[in-house]
């Protein structure tokens, strides 16, 4: 037994080194988990992009959407999700194989820091070389899926997620595919990395709350493990990983949200109205910076905030089931 109220020398296992990682087994888990993760939070997904592209944000608003859309309507283009599947599967491995290369290189530059916990910046630029690769396969699903959400459905340009590939490329080529790609890019990058550095920081800090918190400062009966230097080694609280998870998720969705309005503009504002034909229609404006002016503009400060109630609650969410879905991938896929 510990004594949580005492000084111990206690350290929460948090990192799962990349050898001691199943690969394969940790994609297919961690891909299986993300179709499960769609199926609840995809119709949040919907209403929040309708609504950051509509100029009404209430209740109302909301009301109307899900009446229009319907059951069927909330889920439009949630088989697209498939296509994230590639982009998903380099997204984890490439970060728990940057993230375990350098905490490497940390303990060799700090071997002082001897506390097992993985350093901030190496989240951060883990989360940032992740995505790096990843949005590059992420982009063109993203705008499918957003076209898809956002015709009318009594007149239909797209038939389905292929029939929208071969249009949209046909019209502008590669490049439409890749629309929106730098604001994609620009918030994607500091959200990745933002997310990361605050989940990792988060989850061994709850853990030990939640120990202190439940033992009331008495003995309480903690399986434990002693490294060679007598470290005692304990699990982390899954409790804790989905409160690390809420936390992340809810300052990184606020600190995104105005450059995550101008991706979604610029990736739909072929449609000047539900009713209008992407095919016959021209943009609004043409670029990042224009579009940020545009809303800037058009609607003031309250423009960028579009969308942030339903985005900060499907986020919220979404990092609480995701980061204990891939904790859950990472503890099953350990050889050992």
């Amino acid at each position: 037994t510990l004594k949580m109220g005492e000084d111990q020398d206690v350290v929460y296992k948090l990192q799962t080194s990349w050898e001691n990682l199943n690969v394969p087994k940790f994609v297919c888990l961690s891909s299986m988990f993300f179709l499960a993760e769609q199926l609840v939070l995809h119709p949040a997904d919907v209403i929040r992009t309708k609504l950051q592209v509509k100029k009404e944000f209430s209740r109302k608003a909301i009301q109307e959407i899900v009446k229009a859309s319907g059951i069927r309507g909330l889920y439009t283009a949630y088989w697209a999700s498939l296509g994230y599947l590639p982009g998903n599967a380099v997204y984890f491995a490439l970060y728990c194989y940057s993230k375990d290369r350098l905490q490497k290189l940390h303990n060799k530059w700090y071997p002082e820091d001897t506390n097992q916990n993985q350093a901030a910046w190496v989240s951060f630029v883990s989360g940032t070389v992740a995505d790096v690769s990843a949005v590059l396969l992420y982009c063109p699903i993203e705008i499918v899926q957003q076209r898809l959400y956002l015709q009318d459905p009594k007149n239909k340009v797209y038939k389905n997620v292929p029939d929208a590939l071969v249009k949209i490329y046909s019209k502008d080529g590669v490049r439409g595919l890749y629309r929106g790609f730098l604001p994609v890019l620009v918030n994607s990058l500091p959200a990745s990395a933002i997310w990361w550095t605050l989940y990792e920081e988060c989850k061994g800090f709850f853990s030990a709350k939640i120990d202190l918190y439940k033992t009331k400062q008495n003995t309480v009966e903690i399986p434990e493990i002693r490294d060679e230097k007598e470290k005692i080694i304990v699990k982390q609280h899954a409790s804790a990983q989905l409160l690390a998870g809420a936390v992340a998720g809810c300052i990184t969705t606020i600190v995104t949200n105005p450059l995550d309005v101008i991706r979604t503009r610029l990736q739909t504002q072929h449609l000047e109205s539900q009713n209008s034909s992407p095919e016959t229609s021209k943009p609004m404006t043409t670029g990042t910076w224009p579009t940020i002016k545009h809303v800037w503009r058009t609607e003031g400060y309250k423009g960028f905030t579009r969308g942030l109630t339903m985005r900060t609650i499907q986020m919220t969410w979404m990092s609480c089931v995701g980061a204990l879905f891939y904790e859950v991938a990472v503890d099953w896929s350990r050889k050992e």
